[in-house]
């Protein structure tokens, strides 16, 4: 009998506790696929409103029908019990705002402890969002394009507010303090101010720079705080990680300084603060340079819960792991393409990567072997320019390229993104702004994803951020 005809017996299990079936095997055509049983969940759930589930085998998300798996899976026979396990489908995310800024945006981060949206650009400005898509504060940060944004999760010797870092093209690193006396701007006798394209608040939100730091000599292309929040890292193109003390360092300072060249200090080696915006700023020294890439670096992420390690990816294609207390390359794992961008999951051992071709790369940094990528997912059609994992699910991933859209992946399923956005085809603003333009025919890149709890926010070449609501 031809297998499409037969029937497979299956155990239907979950995680969910809300979802669970008994468990006991249950007799489906091979013919069905996620759809059908999707169905057949439902129906023996008995659910008051229909509830879409996706399934895995064995860590394999079902893209055909259970024949179709039968078939590229030889060794599993019909005469086994499949055990299926399903989950509820992420629902599609929603539209929630855009604003446009003056220039492209390099860069967007989320404060996780409040959905602030940081936002840096190339006209080297830094702006402050709420999770509205207003705009709380813009300054400018930075003499070039910043192209490295981090919120620092202490206050940095404040009592309110919030930290945050810039890092930009003029190879200096700003620490900043941003206060908040801001409420939802309802009220009718609510004023604005418009700064460029930008709408900003009226509010009593500033920002004050606490320190800067000098010792780069190429294009600071990344940040990553330590999750001790005791250090942070820099990675720039001229081929060295430099990390630095979070503290802000006081005219005594000495502690902040490395047995570096002091040609690497620039013009302000022998000064201890340098006026920044008309304000007197403390200048900082890095603690120490983490040296080994062959060429510049474009992204550095710490472990997300030991500060011993930091991954760094770049130029030379490779993944390297390193052992920050010593500032020792431990490991290197090669790749065949340029890292663009990195980000190790909260929830499982995997760092994906964005590459300078179509494809996202997953990592598993504890492997002692320099063996090359465990998996790839392919879907874009263009560069993979930022890649940020889900915080809630250790299969969920977003993805931002220069092929102008942002696609969320359920990483079970390499081939084949779960949902794909192309923001700029969905632009709904009308507002004027002296945005570059973009590459000749080509729809405007993404350069920039963050997915923080249920907000996903996007930004690149027209100038936009946008912010979209993944809420279940």
């Amino acid at each position: 009998m031809a297998i499409d005809s037969q029937h497979i017996q299956v155990r239907l299990v979950t995680s969910h506790s809300a979802y669970q079936l008994p468990d006991k095997p249950i007799l489906v055509p091979v013919l069905f696929r996620r759809y059908q049983l999707s169905e057949l969940v439902n129906h023996l759930l008995v659910l008051p409103s229909p509830v879409p589930f996706a399934f895995v085998i064995d860590n394999q998300a079902l893209a055909g029908t259970l024949s179709q798996y039968l078939k590229s899976n030889p060794e599993v026979s019909t005469e086994n019990v499949l055990t299926l396990e399903y989950s509820e489908i992420l629902a599609p995310p929603k539209h929630v705002v855009e604003n446009k800024v003056d220039d492209w945006i390099s860069q967007v981060q989320i404060n996780p402890s409040n959905g602030l949206i940081l936002v840096g650009s190339y006209d080297g400005t830094s702006k402050v969002f709420d999770r509205q898509g207003q705009c709380l504060h813009s300054l400018t940060s930075h003499s070039a394009s910043i192209k490295g944004v981090a919120w620092v999760p202490t206050r940095l010797g404040h009592d309110t507010g919030f930290a945050y870092l810039t890092s930009a093209q003029d190879r200096t690193i700003v620490a900043w303090h941003f206060d908040q006396n801001y409420s939802s701007a309802s009220s009718a006798d609510t004023e604005s101010r418009t700064n460029g394209t930008t709408t900003v608040a009226a509010s009593t939100c500033s920002s004050q720079a606490l320190f800067e730091c000098h010792g780069h000599t190429g294009s600071i292309e990344a940040l990553a705080v330590s999750p001790d929040h005791a250090q942070f890292a820099s990675a720039s193109s001229d081929g060295l990680i430099k990390l630095w003390s979070m503290r802000v360092p006081s005219d005594n300072d000495d502690e902040d300084l490395e047995d570096a060249d002091e040609s690497e200090f620039h013009e302000v080696a022998n000064q201890k603060r340098r006026k920044l915006g008309g304000q007197a700023v403390p200048l900082k020294r890095a603690l120490g340079s983490c040296v080994g890439h062959q060429g510049g670096i474009n992204a550095v992420t710490y472990h997300p819960t030991d500060a011993k390690f930091m991954y760094s990816g770049g130029w030379d294609y490779a993944l390297r792991v390193w052992d920050v207390e010593y500032r020792v390359n431990v490991t290197t794992k090669p790749g065949d393409r340029m890292i663009l961008d990195m980000a190790y999951s909260p929830m499982s051992p995997l760092i994906a990567t964005g590459n300078a071709d179509r494809l996202i790369r997953l990592w598993d940094p504890r492997s002692s072997e320099n063996a090359l990528v465990r998996q790839t997912l392919s879907s874009h059609r263009a560069w993979t320019s930022s890649v940020s994992w889900s915080l809630t699910s250790s299969h969920l991933l977003a993805s931002g390229s220069y092929d102008g859209t942002v696609r969320l992946w359920d990483i079970r399923n390499p081939t084949q993104a779960t949902y794909t956005f192309k923001p700029a085809a969905t632009s709904t603003s009308d507002a004027e702004g002296a945005i570059p333009p973009t590459s000749k025919g080509l729809d405007p890149k993404v350069l920039s994803v963050d997915w923080q709890g249920d907000l996903l926010a996007s930004g690149g070449e027209d100038g936009f951020l946008r912010l979209m609501s993944t809420a279940q």
